[in-house]
């Protein structure tokens, strides 16, 4: 195990959830995109999904709908576990806010959670509950089509 850095007199306090993807990662984001523009049906995006996100140590996924971009709720339009059952259903509903990248400015970029257990731009409740899934990391890929927010894929890597 080696030793952490020396403190940075410079540093600021925590950083803003990373917007830039690894390669890897956005060579995935690149995969999932053209599938969820282009899939014949909602089961065929879901075993496309599943095919390009398992193999990069997902620990589980949800594809995220929204009836206009100011809409209060999500609806789960696809979601996975590795273990099996994913902790959300497909058809479910939740409030806007339990997924706080949808309000981020500007839509567009992905955001990269690195850390949820201590990431302070994540409420404070959601944390433990993260903690309790085995969820450490989290990646937030909006989708948009001609400009405006349809949704996201939300993609969390355990330990």
């Amino acid at each position: 195990m080696t030793a952490p850095p020396p403190a940075d007199p410079e540093d600021r306090g925590p950083a803003a959830p990373k917007t830039d993807p690894s390669p890897h990662a956005l060579s995935g984001l690149v995969a999932a995109s053209h599938l969820i523009t282009g899939a014949a049906d909602k089961q065929a995006l879901a075993d496309g999904l599943v095919k390009i996100l398992a193999p990069q140590a997902v620990k589980n996924f949800e594809l995220l709908k929204l009836e206009s971009s100011s809409a209060p709720e999500v609806e789960i339009a696809v979601a996975w576990d590795a273990r099996g059952e994913p902790p959300v259903a497909v058809g479910a509903r939740y409030p806007r806010a339990a997924y706080p990248g949808l309000d981020r400015e500007p839509i567009g970029p992905a955001v990269l959670f690195e850390d949820c257990l201590n990431d302070p731009s994540l409420p404070e409740t959601m944390r433990p509950v993260l903690a309790e899934l085995g969820i450490r990391a989290a990646a937030f890929y909006p989708t948009i089509a001609q400009g405006e927010l349809t949704g996201a894929l939300v993609v969390k890597f355990g330990e």
